[in-house]
């Protein structure tokens, strides 16, 4: 008995853990490239898919004239008291005296005229000198008359606003027909050179956006290096102006320009901009920046993003492992199609489709949805459906950028272009301040994947100095 023993100890040893539930056997590694297989045929056609087609985007300043403003400027410029002379000599008549005062100007909008009433007052005397009573006071009339001046606010082809148009017809005339006297000549006259005064304030006071307009435009045909190798290549198509816009206490004028913006990698160089065209009135057009800018990842770059992402797994197939040595993808349609080279006991190339879809948290674009193509399954004798779920986790394409830090960047970029010449006192200074940077769509499209970045933010601007 004590002889079996030991026996019966080893016998133990051998059975216990397979009663006890034994570790399974380790999986089969990839055997290499037997290739005692090859999947046959090729791969359906694929269908064209759309071209890129690019959205516009927009930076529209919103030019600002407070009216209290204007009006408080207008009243510095023009004292209310406009004329006092006094014991002029008229001959027969004897001594005239004329006071011209004005009343408060008034600011409004009337298309794109930009519209400024004020009403003037006068009042003239005569008087007859004798001796020691002085000059008596014999006749004496109240003239008046309203002032009007206008500009229109709508650049012309030269980026030039026109200069305003000011009238100021007599109301009332100042004829005492009994005497024989006729002051409106002479209030006339002194109404006239109001006019004048008042024009040249409000020609002085009226923007300059030329130059403005020309920084813009400027800005807008660059190619701006990313970082990464990727650029973001900007072609200017129009400038728009909006008109003039009443809004409550202020009136606007939306100037801007628009073009199409698109992120590449790698950077290509931007063509010359073009001449800058005669600006176009948009009048419903929303202020501020709105850029709609399609990411492009190349099919050359996709592809070479798989291949590497691929090569590191070999997924498991029912009873056989399968190495992915290579990857190309290609457009579908509106669907991403990977032919992937397998390699392994079957040897060949499959394919397999997927949709884009973004993924902003990470600066990627996910492709979901892996599916095989019809008959690929059969043309190769794998379970591709069991294959694409064994790779779906590992199929992302990374952006030439980050989303997130967009709205930065377009500050700084923008700082940079638009840069003014500080000791200048009347060059315009144009502030971009950016919001969040989104990625809402992924598209299929023949250039490549494409992801589309949307990005908000407000323009203002800040005008020194007359025109």
């Amino acid at each position: 008995m004590s002889a079996a023993r030991p026996g019966a100890l080893w016998l133990s040893l051998l059975v216990s853990p397979l009663a006890c539930g034994a570790a399974p056997a380790a999986e089969p590694a990839w055997p290499g490239p037997l290739c005692h297989a090859r999947v046959s045929g090729a791969p359906a056609a694929a269908a064209e898919a759309a071209a890129l087609s690019v959205p516009t985007s927009r930076v529209m300043v919103d030019v600002v004239v407070p009216v209290d403003a204007m009006k408080a400027a207008l009243e510095r410029a023009v004292p209310a008291e406009l004329v006092d002379r006094r014991g002029v000599d008229v001959g027969q008549a004897g001594q005239l005296s004329l006071r011209v005062t004005r009343g408060a100007f008034a600011v409004s909008a009337r298309g794109d005229d930009l519209v400024v009433d004020v009403d003037l007052f006068g009042r003239a005397s005569f008087c007859k000198p004798l001796g020691l009573l002085g000059c008596v006071s014999y006749a004496s009339c109240e003239p008046a008359a309203h002032g009007r001046a206008e500009v229109t606010l709508a650049l012309d082809g030269q980026y030039r606003l026109p200069p305003s148009r000011v009238e100021i017809p007599i109301t009332r005339a100042c004829t005492m027909t009994a005497l024989g006297l006729d002051v409106t000549d002479d209030f006339s006259k002194e109404a006239a050179a109001q006019a004048r005064t008042i024009r040249e304030r409000i020609d002085g006071g009226v923007p300059a956006v030329a130059e403005l307009v020309a920084d813009l435009w400027r800005a807008l045909g660059t190619s701006v290096p990313l970082g990464n190798g990727a650029c973001a290549r900007l072609s200017p198509r129009a400038v728009v102006q909006t008109g003039l816009r009443a809004r409550g206490a202020t009136l606007s004028l939306g100037v801007g320009a628009e073009g199409e913006i698109v992120v590449e990698s790698p950077c290509r160089a931007s063509a010359p901009s073009a001449t800058i065209p005669p600006p176009r009135i948009t009048r419903d057009a929303a202020t501020g920046v709105h850029l709609e800018v399609p990411v492009v990842v190349s099919w050359e770059q996709a592809s070479l993003a798989l291949a590497r992402a691929l090569s590191a797994h070999e997924p498991r197939v029912g009873a056989e492992r399968v190495h992915v040595t290579d990857a190309r993808a290609e457009p579908d349609g509106d669907r991403v199609r990977l032919v992937l080279a397998l390699s392994g006991r079957t040897c060949g190339q499959i394919a397999l489709t997927a949709r884009p879809s973004p993924r902003e948290d990470l600066a990627r674009i996910d492709l979901v949805e892996l599916a095989p193509l019809a008959g690929e399954s059969a043309r190769s004798g794998l379970d591709l459906e069991l294959l694409a779920r064994e790779l779906a986790p590992h199929l992302s394409l990374p952006l030439p950028l980050n989303p997130a830090a967009v709205p930065r960047r377009i500050d700084k970029i923008a700082a940079t272009l638009l840069a003014h010449d500080a000791s200048d006192p009347d060059a315009p200074s144009l502030q971009v301040s950016m919001h969040k940077a989104s990625l809402q769509r992924a598209e299929v499209r023949r250039e490549g994947v494409v992801g589309a970045l949307v990005a908000d933010g407000d323009a203002t601007v800040s005008l020194r100095g007359a025109r």
